[in-house]
């Protein structure tokens, strides 16, 4: 039984003993509905481009076909599966919004964050659904459009941060938190190439895949599966594009969502940089450098599509578009362990004699020890 909620709490950080089982469930269910909207994602991309395909679904207009329905019901159904915890979140919503707000908010990270999404979601879906309503052109970015994918990614973000923070160290927070790395650039490669492909070049394209790309494998440098960090999660994309590649072919789609493998050929140095650096503290940062200056030409020669042709002005331009990614890998690298380190938690017992301090994320100290960590603070009651 949930302990009930009371607002008279003096210290909300008290954490009952059900909330590591209720994060592994929670970051496991939160799979299907996450496996959902990829199915819808990627069945719309090749609806968009296969004439034949686009039958209304009921008699409902566009935007509400069966994949944009499938979209939307896995990012609400987040926010179902959210509620298995019970978490403190909602206890507070519940209760009236009685107690400490920020406590609320804190509890759990995660699940703060996966709640704004779904709610962004939520706000974007009835702008976009207004847009399409009052008729007229459809194209690739709008604002609506662009608040749908930065929702969907903000919620599996924070999903991430369940399996991260709240999941116990061992197989399950590394496997989850594997899934969900890989959720999360599915998301933010939402959709990926852009809607009218012909009226973009390959360097636009190549730009476009690299701000995608950014937070994930930023996130991948620090918390992807061990040896093969990038690889390991942009592999795992690749091979759910190529699953939807060879069903939506086989469904006699005429245009199938591309596989996007070059991607690889950057995951695959950056992890080799990794390995050949080993231990050294640096090596996230010289792999965040290959990775992004690999990630340029290499998308730039395998986004093209006829009649355009590769030149030395179009892989200059796609060179330095890479630096940028890469510069934008390293601040953001940067800025990941500037939190690691600012955030530490105080796991306070109900017996204060077996208080302790626990870091926020993996491969912190132990309790006890947190002042052998360099930039750990322990903050007192």
């Amino acid at each position: 039984m949930n302990p009930a909620f009371d607002s008279r709490e003096p210290d909300w950080r008290v954490r009952p003993a059900r909330t590591a089982s209720d994060a592994v469930r929670i970051a496991t269910w939160g799979l299907l509905p996450a496996l959902l909207r990829e199915v819808g994602e990627l069945w719309d991309w090749g609806w968009h481009r296969s004439p034949e395909q686009q039958a209304a679904f009921l008699g409902f207009p566009h935007p509400w076909n069966f994949p944009h329905l499938l979209f939307a019901t896995g990012i609400l159904g987040l926010f179902a599966v959210l509620g298995l915890g019970h978490p403190r979140l909602f206890q507070w919503i519940r209760s009236g919004f009685r107690g400490s707000a920020s406590i609320a908010l804190r509890d759990s990270p995660g699940t703060t964050v996966a709640v704004a999404g779904v709610l962004l979601f939520l706000v974007a879906s009835v702008l976009d659904t207004r847009r399409h309503l009052q008729g007229g052109p459809d194209p690739a970015f709008t604002f609506q459009h662009v608040m749908l994918t930065a929702s969907s990614a903000v919620a599996c973000l924070g999903m991430f941060l369940i399996a991260t923070l709240d999941v116990p160290a061992g197989r399950a927070r590394r496997i989850l938190s594997w899934a969900w790395l890989v959720a999360l650039l599915s998301t933010t490669m939402t959709p990926f190439p852009p809607l009218g492909l012909q009226a973009w070049s390959a360097n636009a394209q190549a730009a476009i895949g690299l701000v995608k790309l950014v937070l994930p494998v930023a996130l991948a440098l620090r918390f992807g599966p061990w040896p093969l960090r990038v690889t390991g999660v942009v592999g795992a994309y690749v091979f759910i594009r190529l699953l939807a590649w060879l069903v939506e072919s086989a469904a006699g789609f005429s245009v199938p969502p591309p596989v996007l493998q070059g991607y690889l050929v950057p995951a695959v140095l950056s992890d080799g940089a990794l390995l050949l650096l080993g231990t050294w503290r640096g090596a996230p940062f010289v792999a965040a450098l290959v990775f992004g200056l690999a990630a340029g030409p290499a998308g730039y020669l395998s986004l093209m599509v006829r009649p355009e042709t590769w030149s030395l002005h179009g892989l200059r331009v796609a060179s330095a578009e890479g630096a940028a990614g890469a510069a934008a890998l390293v601040v953001l690298l940067l800025a990941i362990d500037g939190i690691r380190r600012r955030f530490t938690r105080v796991a306070v017992s109900p017996n204060p004699r077996a208080n302790g301090v626990a870091r926020f994320w993996p491969g912190a100290p132990a309790a006890g020890d947190e002042h052998s960590a360099p930039g750990s603070r322990h903050r007192s009651h």
